[in-house]
């Protein structure tokens, strides 16, 4: 190498090194271990140059020996560059820094970090907010009137290196920012994603500030009794179409405790749903009077195709270890009186059928392989109790179908028959079939799972690799990430439309344990949409600001008569359609060719259509 070449390398390695520590904003903070206070990473970065006799930035490139010598031009250019950049050097947290990110991107795949547990961002409201440890279920909508994302954080705490109680986070997000820094991370070469630096956090803080009880009173948030928040999902207004489903955008999330509870954040409110009130649902439609209180990992809304009812699955992972169906009745408070349209938000249960319902067991049983056909009933000895149960999904195409991930067992896809005869649930005439995926064998410790608008199941592991793997709607499994170090992967999320990308392009997940942190995962096949035309699911952008009250009072009261217990008898499907109202980019197919031996592929490729069937194959039908 001539001196020429020399000086040239020596300068471009330099300038690769103050790239980093430029393109980073100067108001967060970073945990040193080495310092009784977190301090500016900016200073940590300078810190290092000055620390090393070489002036090796060995925090941003590790993979650098501190021994390596250096000729003198490389001191004369170093001091140079620290002249214009000691006094307003930026940080790299908050924005993709290489140094934290804990995802390994497979077969294509990229990765970078958002934000990571001890790390403190200072708001502009001048508070400041420390993200807290065990990361787990997520949620991400764009917020009325702006370009900001708003991201739910749940913390399945206290647990391993976190030591408060369960909470739930916020991260406000400039969605153009962060879509720049996720298009810089596709054109970048390296697995991890160069994002450019771009700054793309607005604030951090707790989700909720005020607490209401199941009868929507204003009561004191007793944080001190919260406990391990698990999986968690975003809910539109209108769900599945005009006034089907929730009447507004619902965060809703569960505790993994014995006697757990249900709840929801509603803007900055936290609600409980669990529990019942001095009306009795149960006498109107059958099952049990309320929503019952059990070890829950998430909840998953499946469309009843009418508009006075809501239909919720839960998913517990401890306590019963027995699923259960929520049917509520919209408009009617916990006393089991009208409250029309039920305004303001003492009512916000209520105008959505949370306040004022009945559950039911699954009966049956989880099929070894193939299919099997169940009822609903409250004998928690017929019903289908299993232990870790883990995370649920609803199909953004057929929203009648629920993904679940059993840590010990597979994945399994539940499709809903729920009939409604004469303003009331039938449950007699209702009925669900269940189906074990093939692709179970190749998951290992199946944990969150996310159904996407394309056909694809993403799901988590709960394992020390992490495993984070995609299973295709041709029934091919592709793993696309790994967690760095000894920690399950947790949270799972679609966020492809919010950014105008097709489905299964963009997601969020994290890795879990000491320290937790969440990232950004990209398809290698990841495409635009131009112009937008995705619609959005449960978990992604809202196509218009949600309504807080039904476009009408909900129907009259049913009369108070129980209907008869529930059978196996053939299931009768409700007159009102069950299909959404969004179109899906492709037309779902609803009898899908099934493979029986789906394989790994060995990469993603860009022959993966968007038009493939959206049912995957890797569901077969039949009973064994």
């Amino acid at each position: 190498m001539t001196a020429s070449q020399l000086i040239i390398k020596i300068i471009d390695d330099i300038w690769k090194e103050i790239y980093h520590c430029l393109n980073i904003t100067t108001n967060s903070t970073i945990s040193n271990p080495q310092a009784s206070t977190p301090e500016p990473r900016a200073s940590i970065c300078k810190q290092g140059m000055r620390r090393s006799n070489i002036m090796e930035f060995s925090l941003l490139n590790p993979r650098r020996s501190r021994n390596a010598s250096r000729p003198a031009s490389f001191y004369l250019v170093a001091s140079f560059a620290l002249l214009f950049t000691t006094q307003t050097l930026p940080t790299y947290a908050f924005n993709g820094n290489p140094a934290n990110n804990r995802i390994a991107a497979l077969n294509g795949w990229k990765s970078f970090e958002i934000v990571t547990q001890g790390e403190t961002f200072n708001n502009p409201d001048g508070s400041s907010y420390t993200m807290l440890g065990n990361i787990d279920g997520l949620g991400a909508y764009r917020m009325d009137g702006t370009s900001d994302l708003r991201l739910f954080l749940n913390h399945e705490s206290p647990f391993s290196c976190e030591s408060a109680r369960a909470s739930v986070s916020e991260v406000i997000v400039d969605r153009d920012l962060l879509r720049q820094a996720i298009q810089n991370a596709i054109i970048s070469p390296s697995t991890v994603g160069d994002t450019g630096g771009v700054e793309f956090i607005k604030s951090m803080g707790k989700a909720y500030s005020s607490y209401r009880d199941k009868n929507g009173n204003l009561g004191t948030i007793n944080e001190g009794t919260f406990t391990y928040f698990c999986s968690g999902q975003v809910h539109e207004a209108n769900t599945f179409g005009p006034n089907i489903g929730f009447v507004d955008r619902l965060y809703i999330f569960g505790e993994e405790i014995d006697d757990g509870r249900i709840f929801a954040i509603h803007e900055k409110t936290l609600y409980q749903i669990s529990g019942q009130g001095t009306g009795d649902a149960a006498a109107i439609q059958g099952g049990v009077n309320g929503m019952g209180f059990d070890s829950l990992e998430n909840a998953a809304l499946i469309s009843t195709g009418e508009e006075d009812h809501v239909a919720i699955m839960t998913s517990p992972d401890y306590g019963t270890q027995a699923f259960r169906l929520y049917v509520g009745i919209k408009g009617y408070q916990t006393d089991g009186q009208s409250c029309g349209a039920c305004a303001g938000d003492e009512n916000l249960l209520a105008r959505n059928g949370l306040a004022f319902g009945s559950w039911w067991f699954l009966e049956g049983n989880l099929p070894s392989s193939g299919s099997v056909t169940g009822s609903f009933g409250t004998n928690i000895g017929a019903s289908m109790k299993y232990s870790k149960h883990e995370d649920v999904d609803t199909n953004p195409n057929n929203p009648t179908q629920v993904v679940m991930g059993n840590e010990n067992y597979g994945v399994f896809l539940f499709d809903y028959e729920l009939g409604f005869q004469n303003g009331k649930f039938d449950a007699a005439n209702s009925s669900f079939q269940v189906t074990r995926s093939p692709a179970s064998a190749q998951i290992p410790s199946p944990d969150n799972v996310e159904w996407a608008a394309d056909g694809s199941i993403f799901v988590t592991s709960d394992s020390s690799e992490g495993n984070i793997n995609r299973i295709l709607p041709n029934g091919n499994v592709i793993e696309i990430g790994r967690t760095i170090g000894s920690t399950e992967s947790a949270g799972i999320l679609d966020i492809s439309s919010l950014f105008d990308y097709e489905p299964a392009s963009i997601l969020l997940t994290n890795a879990m344990y000491c320290p937790s942190a969440l990232h950004v995962l990209i398809n290698p096949d990841a495409v635009l949409t131009l112009p937008p035309t995705s619609s959005p699911t449960s978990s992604s952008m809202p196509s218009a600001i949600p309504s807080h009250m039904p476009s009408s009072s909900p129907s009259a009261r049913p009369s108070p008569e129980p209907s008869s217990e529930p059978t196996t008898s053939s299931s009768v499907l409700p007159t009102e359609s069950k299909v959404p109202s969004y179109e899906p980019s492709v037309n779902p197919s609803l009898t899908p060719s099934f493979s029986q031996n789906p394989s790994s592929s060995p990469s993603e490729t860009s022959s993966e259509s968007p038009s493939i069937s959206l049912i995957p194959s890797l569901f077969p039908t039949g009973t064994p």
